[in-house]
């Protein structure tokens, strides 16, 4: 599966890649396991780099990703994710996600630079504070 995740206790942050080609059920299936890791605890914040994904979704794809976040949101609890892309149709996809999620407990941004995303975020140090490492 193309979809890693790491969490930063120390930061407070979940990293989430996206390398390749993936579909809807890839990302509900990292999204679940994200959620029953014994890490996971309500209020993370994440950051999401799209910048290398090729996604096969469409807007009810969309839709039922962030219908699970509803469902999730207490289990989520209040948190922001940054969301970072390189390309336009993947901005499209996020826009109508940011949409869909509004009812969810979770404040979505969208970036095209990773160093912008982690300052939204609050990361301590942009700089060093980099997903993968």
């Amino acid at each position: 599966m193309p979809i890693t995740f790491r969490i930063d206790k120390e930061s407070g942050i979940v990293y989430t890649t996206i390398n390749g080609r993936t579909n809807t059920d890839e990302i509900v299936e990292s999204l679940e396991n994200l959620l029953n890791n014994p890490d996971f605890k309500p209020g993370l914040n994440g950051i999401a780099d799209l910048r290398n994904s090729e996604m096969d979704t469409f807007s009810a794809d969309v839709k039922r990703i962030a219908g699970l976040m509803i469902e999730y949101r207490n289990k989520i609890g209040p948190s922001k994710t940054a969301v970072v892309i390189s390309k336009d149709v993947t901005f499209g996809m996020t826009r109508v996600f940011q949409a869909f999620s509004e009812q969810s407990s979770i404040e979505t941004a969208i970036f095209r630079d990773m160093e912008e995303a982690l300052r939204w975020l609050g990361a301590r140090n942009a700089i060093t504070d980099k997903p993968g490492g």
